[in-house]
């Protein structure tokens, strides 16, 4: 059996770098289950910010005053593993796996 990346893929929802972190907040409040937000330009990720670490940052001490009128790309994070659709499985757990 021949499974692809692509086969795994599912709808994300993403915003721009530019978006203050209190919409980012507003949509983790709306999609209680989501794990993390894409951030892209022009349909090509550049950053994610996963729901954990996005809490984390808020809730130091005067984070949540401090953050929410910043734009996400200040706590989003840029190490992201990059692949085209039709990778096979095996071949990105192997980049994953080495931190390529």
């Amino acid at each position: 059996m021949h499974i692809v990346i692509g086969d795994l893929t599912s709808e994300s929802v993403s915003v721009k770098p530019s978006t203050k972190n209190e919409e980012v907040y507003a949509i983790f409040g709306n999609y209680p289950s989501l794990e993390g937000i894409v951030i892209g330009i022009d349909n090509n990720p550049v950053g994610i910010i996963m729901r954990t670490n996005f809490f984390q940052k808020i809730s130091i001490e005067y984070g949540f005053d401090l953050f929410m009128n910043l734009s996400i790309d200040l706590v989003m994070s840029q190490d992201l593993l990059k692949v085209e659709q039709s990778v096979p499985l095996m071949e990105v757990s192997s980049l994953a796996m080495n931190g390529k």
